[in-house]
């Protein structure tokens, strides 16, 4: 009976010790998915290092951030191109990309944009400089994005979107370099504006910080010249939707 009784501590001490090493190993596995899936959520990561024109992106919103912490908003197109492009002097990355050749966008230029936004976009797209094949894509990521702004998609969602829009551009070798600056830019912009979108409310009435059709496709009309460009234009054009 003692015998019995000595082996019978023997194996539960054994089973209770088993249960508790997988039971350690369940935690572990559980605790590194739950890390990896945290890790892996993308709403605090706007970035995309394998978009060469990322930079676009970022100093959108970072001008875009100081415009509205100045609080001198103005009530006229003219005097937010004004404020926006002497915010965006003082900031030193910018100037960096800002060519001799940039050109102050004209009150003209945002009011068309912003005007029949919709159609302006199609229009400013088909009249662009680039391929057949680059407008085809451009014109289908923009309308798809909006329909996305549309149904209230989470940021990461379109994140995800956008991210898997520029690698597909950046491996398509039918586009020429001319494209890939074009829709690389307005991808940057978008992928910024929404996650801009995302973390700022507009006032009054705390109401959200609206994304337009206008303030992505003024990225695409100013990267036909240069990055500088088509960041204030897409900066102006945001800032005046959400007055």
């Amino acid at each position: 009976m003692k015998t019995l009784t000595l082996w019978t501590i023997i194996l539960t001490l054994l089973v209770s010790c088993s249960t508790e090493n997988e039971t350690l190993v369940r935690d572990d596995n559980q605790t590194n998915f739950t890390d990896e899936a945290v890790f892996r959520k993308t709403g605090l990561y706007p970035e995309n290092s394998t978009n060469i024109y990322d930079a676009a992106g970022q100093l959108y919103y970072a001008i875009t951030e100081a415009y509205l912490l100045q609080g001198n908003i103005s009530v006229t197109t003219a005097g937010t191109i004004s404020q926006v492009e002497n915010i965006a002097n003082m900031n030193a990355e910018y100037l960096s990309l800002r060519p001799a050749t940039y050109m102050s966008p004209t009150s003209e230029r945002i009011d068309y944009i912003l005007t029949d936004q919709q159609v302006t976009a199609l229009d400013i797209i088909a009249n662009s400089s680039m391929s057949s094949r680059a407008k085809l894509s451009l014109n289908s990521f923009i309308t798809s994005l909006m329909t996305y702004r549309d149904l209230q998609k989470e940021y990461d969602y379109i994140y995800s979107f956008i991210i898997d829009y520029e690698t597909a551009t950046v491996a398509d070798n039918a586009l020429t370099a001319n494209d890939k600056k074009i829709i690389l830019t307005t991808s940057s912009l978008s992928r910024y504006g929404f996650y801009f979108a995302s973390k700022h409310r507009r006032k009054p009435r705390d109401r959200d910080w609206d994304i337009s059709w206008g303030h992505i496709v003024a990225g695409t009309d100013g990267s036909e010249a240069n990055m500088a460009e088509a960041i204030v234009k897409s900066a102006v054009c945001g800032i005046i939707i959400n007055k």
